[in-house]
This record gives structure tokens, C-alpha cells and sequence, in this order.
């Protein structure tokens, strides 16, 4: 058992092709006895964990998916879990705000961190044993020593960290749900990375052999998948419902819990990636008869399976005018992590523009690739003899026709939270604010522009809410002058919960316009929508 993975809650142009492992394919689903999983891990025997919050327990199941065993020795609302090189399991517990530890055969040997711990949930063990814990509230990650005693604090960058993950340098992880990222610290607690192209409620995170990431993004229901850099390379959003905890194990199987549906997801990540460098070339202008100096490009195997290439090819509208000068590629088969290279020149013989392509047959989903070569070739031109200067009669200018004058329409000037951008619950966030420019030349006209009506919206499961259930589930902040408005909006709850706002305006004279956008509401397991009744 790996204690790396451990789960919570142009011509410089770079083609990456096939991410790794790709994570399309789904080949298993595991349920029965689950009840709102987040956690997930795996023991050296194949066995999955899943810590399930309402139940209030682990449930364990075998390599072929059936429940064999269910722990629930001290498990208050458990968040993450992991295990170590000996198999004992450790469970992150949001109810009680400690680390419960039990032995392979699922008996309660410790329990560590009470007092210390607020808002637990990922949690990582690393090689020396030392246990780490995202604090949800405290925005901070606890390290504790094998025994359970506190040796330190990491802090800094962080907002909402749910999910974690310790690699093999002790380099810690941090999926942070509010504040859509993942922050990366080093084994003294250092901030040395960020990344977050793609993520929307970051809850868990794992990672694969090969060093890809892998991000479960509870918000949108996707896994986002990174290579070694950062670089986001792929999204998963096959069966997705509510993923939490996410985890990868040593066969390249990627293990995603669906809170809303309470299963499992497996998908097969085993795959080679094809990844090349440069993806293009530009040879620029050579002269007919001439050859370029040769130019590079190099493959290499980003995936978890083994890339056979099969053939390299030049082909496309001009192959004449490319040569192949060296390749090490062809029939070669490269290891996760090998690469090699091709070499290519450009040698015209005609004048004009020549196209090509390098092509490359392998193993990867993607195959053929298909890389683009563009050259100019030119033969000198004489220089040719001046012809006298005419001087042109000039051309009368005709009178245009004038269009009709339309009528205009109002100018509203907004600044709004973009589409798609969730809204924070217990969190004041300011949906928009609009005006209308001053373009009137009378006081009379300029008493005439206004902004007219300004209507908000509380959507519960589709049921838009009113009076006291409005305002408490939702309460809006509406500042309204003349011709500006501003509207905020603090959602106590967050499950099946959009907010609206819909302004017109209109100016003397003018056609009115209409804006309006919706927004949902993030939807978190830590806070719950319920109504008075008195709407």
C-alpha cells in the first residue's frame, strides 16, 4: 500500500495528447451499505474504505465490490480516511473533531488530534508516519506525530481545505474548496505551488504513478485531471454525482465517491499519453534549392501504459519538400515517463508555400497525430524597369443617402458575477451592480433616466420562495438610487439553491433593455436549506 495517495474529502507550441490515462472509461460501480460517502482509500489486499457521513461509519468492501465489513467504533460524521503501509486505517471525524485509528482488523487502537482539530476532514499519513488533517474552519492543515501529539501547524493561502494529499516527499496537497485551488506545500510547510484551471468546489485529490493529479470538484460534478505541472490535461464527468473523496490506486483504477447517489465509481486510467514538443513548426523562408537546419521534436509517454509507435510519416499536401533526417522513434516502445525524438528539415525545390504534416501512429486514443510543418521557398526576382507616372482624373464623390435614425436603446452598464460562478452559503457576495451612463443633454431627459425595476429571486428545488423564507434563506441587499443599483446577496444554506436579480431601465425617448442572470448556490454537506413554512 502506497502512503502517497491519500484522500479527503505555433512553432513553440506543446501538443499534449490523450491525457493521462484519459479516466473516460467507467468499468465498476460499487453501493450497498452507504449512506453519503466522501472518503475513500484501499488496502494492500484490494479492499476499498468508504467513510460515510450519515451513516456515521466505514463500510469495506473486496476487490470484486461486495460489503464485508462495517467499522463504526467512535466514527462521528467522518469526512476522510486513509491507510498505511501496515494497513491501520485512519478516519478524519467532523462530528467529534478527532482521527480515530483502528488495526487491520478494525479494532480501535488510537484516537488523536481532539482539541487541535476544527472542521476535520482530509487526512494523509506520510512514510515517517506522521498523520496530517485539513481543518475546514481553521484553514489550516494539523501534523501530528505517530503517537498523536501535535508538532505543527500549516497555514497560509488556504480557504475551505477539504481534501489532502501527501506524496512521497512529504509535500502536502490542499484541495481548497472556497477557494477553488489546490496549494501545494513542501515538507517544512512552505507554499510552492498553486493550480486551478477547471476546478469548482475542489473536495478531494489524488495522484497516479506518473504524478498526474487528479481533483474531485463536488460543485460541477467533474474530476479534473492535471499532468506533473499543474497543466490541466483532462475532465472526467461521466455518472458523477456529488463526487467528494477520490482515490488512485497502484493498477491505475480511479476510485471517485458519489455523496448524492451513494456509490463508487471506478474508472480504468491505464493508457498511454502522447505528448510532443514542439506541436508545430514554422521553418519560415528558405530558398529554392536550400535545405534548413534540421529541427527536433520530441515524444514523450505522459500516460500510466506503455506507448508503442508504430510509424512515422511524412504526409499532408507537400511531403517532398520535408525530409525525415533522423528519427528514434519508429517501432520504438516508450516506458511511463520515456520519450523520443525525431529530427526534420526543410529543403524546397519550386518556389511558393509548402504544407506538410508529421505524422505519428501509436497505441494512445488519439492516434494518428498529426503535426503541422509550413515553409515558404522564393527564387530571386529582376528588378524591374520603372513605368512612367500617370496622373489619375479624379472620381466625383457621390452624395450618400442618409440612413433612417433608429430608435436608440438605453445603455445599462453592468459588472456582474460571471455565468457559472457559484455562490458562497454564510458568505456576502456581491451579484451585480448596473448603471445608467449620464449621455442626456437636458435636466428634464437626464430625470427621465433611471433604472426602473430591480426584482430578485429565491429558488428552492425549483420553488421560488417569498417573505420570511426569502429573507432568511436567501437574504438580499438592494441599493437603488436614480440611475445606479447594486444588489448582494448572504444565502444561509446552500443543497438545490439559486439566487436572481433581473433589472430594466430605461432613458426618455429610448427603448428600454432588460438584464437579468441566476446564479446557483454552492452546495455543500456542511450546511443544509430548511423553511419556516411561513413564505
Amino acid at each position: 500500500m502506497a502512503l502517497v495517495i491519500v484522500l479527503g474529502l505555433v512553432a513553440t507550441s506543446l501538443m499534449a495528447i490523450a491525457g493521462p490515462g484519459r479516466a473516460d472509461e467507467l468499468i465498476d460501480t460499487i453501493s450497498g451499505g452507504m449512506a453519503a460517502p466522501l472518503g475513500v482509500n484501499k488496502d494492500s489486499a484490494g479492499n476499498v474504505y468508504v467513510a460515510n457521513q450519515v451513516g456515521d461509519n466505514v463500510t469495506v468492501y473486496d476487490p470484486d465490490g461486495v460489503l464485508i465489513r462495517t467499522i463504526d467504533t467512535d466514527v462521528d460524521n467522518p469526512y476522510g480516511l486513509t491507510l498505511d503501509a501496515l494497513d491501520n486505517l485512519y478516519v478524519s471525524n467532523g462530528g467529534s473533531e478527532t482521527v480515530t485509528v483502528y488495526d487491520p482488523a478494525g479494532n480501535l487502537v488510537n484516537t488523536v488530534g481532539a482539541g487541535d482539530l476544527d472542521g476535520a476532514g482530509g487526512i494523509g499519513v506520510d512514510a515517517a508516519g506522521n498523520i496530517y488533517v485539513t481543518n475546514y474552519f481553521a484553514n489550516s492543515v494539523t501534523v501530528h506525530d505517530p503517537g498523536g501529539a501535535l508538532i505543527r501547524t500549516i497555514s497560509g493561502s488556504m480557504n475551505g481545505p477539504e481534501g489532502l494529499l501527501v506524496d512521497g516527499s512529504a509535500n502536502v496537497y490542499v484541495a481548497n474548496y472556497t477557494s477553488d485551488r489546490v496549494t501545494v506545500y513542501d515538507s517544512s510547510g512552505t507554499l510552492i505551488d498553486t493550480f486551478d484551471d477547471g476546478m469548482h468546489g475542489p473536495s478531494g485529490i489524488a495522484m497516479d504513478a506518473a504524478g498526474n493529479r487528479y481533483v474531485a470538484n463536488f460543485d460541477v460534478e467533474t474530476v479534473t485531471v492535471y499532468d506533473t505541472s499543474g497543466n490541466l490535461i483532462n475532465t472526467i464527468t461521466t455518472d458523477l454525482d456529488g463526487p467528494w473523496g477520490i482515490f488512485v490506486d497502484a493498477a491505475a483504477k480511479l476510485y471517485v465517491t458519489n455523496s448524492n447517489a451513494d456509490t463508487v465509481n471506478v474508472y480504468d486510467v491505464t493508457a498511454p499519453a502522447f505528448s510532443v514538443d514542439p506541436g508545430a513548426k514554422d521553418f519560415g523562408s528558405v530558398a529554392v534549392g536550400s535545405t534548413s537546419a534540421p529541427q527536433r521534436f520530441t515524444v514523450s509517454n505522459t500516460g500510466t501504459g506503455a506507448l508503442a509507435i508504430t510509424s512515422v510519416k511524412l504526409q499532408g499536401a507537400n511531403p517532398d519538400q520535408f525530409n525525415l533526417v533522423a528519427d528514434t522513434c519508429q517501432g520504438s516502445t516508450l516506458a511511463m515517463g520515456a520519450s523520443c525524438t525525431t529530427d526534420v528539415s526543410f529543403g524546397p525545390s519550386s518556389s511558393g508555400s509548402k504544407q506538410a504534416s508529421l505524422n505519428y501512429t501509436d497505441n494512445s486514443a488519439d492516434s494518428p497525430q498529426a503535426l503541422s510543418l509550413n515553409g515558404s521557398a522564393a527564387t530571386p526576382t529582376p528588378t524591374p524597369t520603372p513605368s512612367p507616372t500617370l496622373t489619375p482624373t479624379p472620381t466625383p464623390t457621390p452624395t450618400p443617402t442618409p440612413d433612417p435614425t433608429p430608435t436608440p436603446t438605453t445603455e445599462l452598464q453592468t459588472k456582474a458575477l460571471p455565468k457559472g460562478k457559484g455562490v458562497r452559503p454564510n458568505r456576502t457576495t456581491r451579484l451585480v451592480r448596473a448603471r445608467v451612463p449620464d449621455t442626456h443633454e437636458t435636466t428634464r431627459e437626464a430625470a427621465y433616466r433611471s433604472i426602473k425595476r430591480v426584482r430578485t429571486t429565491c429558488l428552492l428545488d425549483g420553488q421560488r420562495l417569498t417573505g420570511k423564507d426569502k429573507r432568511k434563506t436567501c437574504d438580499f441587499s438592494t441599493t437603488r438610487k436614480a440611475n445606479t443599483v447594486a444588489v448582494k446577496v448572504t444565502p444561509t444554506c446552500s443543497k438545490q439553491l439559486k439566487v436572481g436579480t433581473k433589472i430594466v431601465a430605461r432613458s426618455v425617448g429610448e427603448k428600454r433593455t432588460k438584464w437579468e442572470r441566476t446564479w446557483r448556490v454552492r452546495n455543500a454537506p456542511r450546511i443544509a436549506c430548511t423553511l419556516s413554512g411561513n413564505g
